[in-house]
């Protein structure tokens, strides 16, 4: 990240949307015992991983988790737990579920629980680790039409 040179970024080289992330990140760490545990464990299981997910359910806590499914697909395919929405997959995720169980504004707990049950359930139709089911919904969630212009912030 420090390699990274862009422009309108801040004097640590890094975007002003990511600033919250880090924020969000580091405060859980630093306030939840089990959450740094866990963050500093250098071998997680999957289900060290689905703990730590657990703890709190945000894009900003959920995305370390799907980059190292991603680099240890090992461990991806016993992973059963909650993955990142992202904007993408919010908006391909409201074009599968009824109107009443549609994402507006910032996914809640109850919003990963479905996304986790609804991922779980396609992976075990497909024969393939979730975090795959979660990689195809962000990229048909890039060919959704944006319907609103409201900013989503997890």
């Amino acid at each position: 990240m420090v390699n990274r040179v862009q422009t309108g970024t801040s004097h640590y080289n890094f975007n002003s949307w990511e600033s919250p992330i880090f924020t969000r990140r580091i405060k859980l760490i630093s306030t939840n015992n089990k959450a740094y545990h866990l963050a500093m464990k250098t071998n997680p299981t999957a289900d060290d991983l689905e703990d730590f997910a657990r703890i709190d359910p945000c894009f900003a806590t959920l995305f370390p988790v799907k980059c190292y499914l991603s680099d240890h697909l090992e461990v991806a395919k016993d992973y059963k737990g909650m993955l990142p929405f992202g904007r993408e997959v919010i908006k391909y995720y409201n074009t599968l579920v009824p109107n009443a169980m549609a994402v507006k504004g910032s996914p809640g707990f109850r919003d990963h629980m479905h996304l986790m049950d609804l991922s779980n359930r396609k992976a075990a139709l497909m024969g393939v680790p979730s975090i795959t089911i979660n990689n195809l919904m962000y990229n048909f969630g890039k060919a959704v039409p944006d319907t609103s212009s409201d900013d989503i912030d997890d």
